[in-house]
């Protein structure tokens, strides 16, 4: 009996611990994480006041290591939170917004063993949704941006277990919806993701966001992560919409 306690009790072990010569063969990870979303945002769709922003993030990724050493990745964030201002508590209201991109990233070369710097491109969806009460009648008002992202990412390898990881991206290119405010329906047609959008750069919309990320590996393809997210926006055409948004996320990933 305490025989097959040894083996499955290793068994298990094994799969959750491989041996230090492996751990360059993991080619892929998947994170989760949790954390605080809080910014500013002026939205003249909505009103002619600053807000402040805080509610709950949540996010969701995948990155993939290819044969060359380029890097895939696929990542999806969520915020459920409420905007209000000094002048009057009526004024609170609901928002929602969400990110989600995929990125191709080259390896473009490497100091020693412990920097690397990898260059590319991505497309990204941002969304940001107001929801507010106007006379008694539901109301929305939104912006939606559809960019292709220049975006660059440096790893750094403090040690066996210990990495910071810094991404930035840039839009060159975006297509804008953003409609003036619009009445709520029940099929959701008044929150349209690509009709009557507009398509333009620099001049029509300007975004920055920055990623950074302590890795700490827990196990050989376990890890426990904490990351500070600041993303930047302006859609400067008419009803001008500015946000700047920090997210503070504690999360785990897994190596496979």
């Amino acid at each position: 009996m305490n025989h097959k306690r040894w083996i499955i009790g290793l068994s298990l072990l094994s799969l959750l611990t491989v041996r230090a010569q492996d751990f360059k063969d993991f080619k892929n990870e998947l994170d989760i994480s949790v954390g605080y979303s809080f910014g500013s945002i002026k939205d003249l769709n909505f009103a002619p006041l600053n807000y402040r922003e805080n509610g709950i993030n949540y996010g969701i990724g995948y990155t993939r290591k290819l044969e060359t050493g380029n890097l895939f990745s696929m990542r999806f964030d969520y915020a459920d939170a409420e905007i209000e201002t000094d002048a009057s508590d009526f004024l609170t209201s609901d928002y929602t917004s969400g990110n989600a991109r995929i990125s191709y990233l080259i390896d473009v070369g490497s100091i020693s063993n412990k920097l690397h710097f990898f260059l590319g491109g991505e497309y990204q969806t941002n969304w940001n949704k107001i929801e507010f009460q106007a006379f008694g009648v539901p109301k929305d008002s939104y912006l939606v941006a559809h960019s292709l992202n220049i975006a660059a990412l440096l790893a750094y390898s403090l040690n066996e277990r210990n990495t910071l990881l810094f991404k930035a991206a840039l839009p060159l290119v975006s297509f804008t919806v953003r409609p003036p405010f619009s009445e709520f329906d029940e099929e959701f047609d008044s929150f349209r993701l690509f009709d009557g959008g507009e398509l333009g750069s620099f001049n029509k919309y300007v975004a920055f966001d920055g990623y950074f990320l302590y890795q700490y590996t827990l196990l050989q393809n376990v890890n426990l992560n904490a990351s500070y997210t600041f993303l930047y926006q302006k859609h400067s055409e008419e009803n001008e919409f500015t946000r700047f948004n920090s997210r503070l996320n504690i999360g785990v990933s897994l190596k496979f």
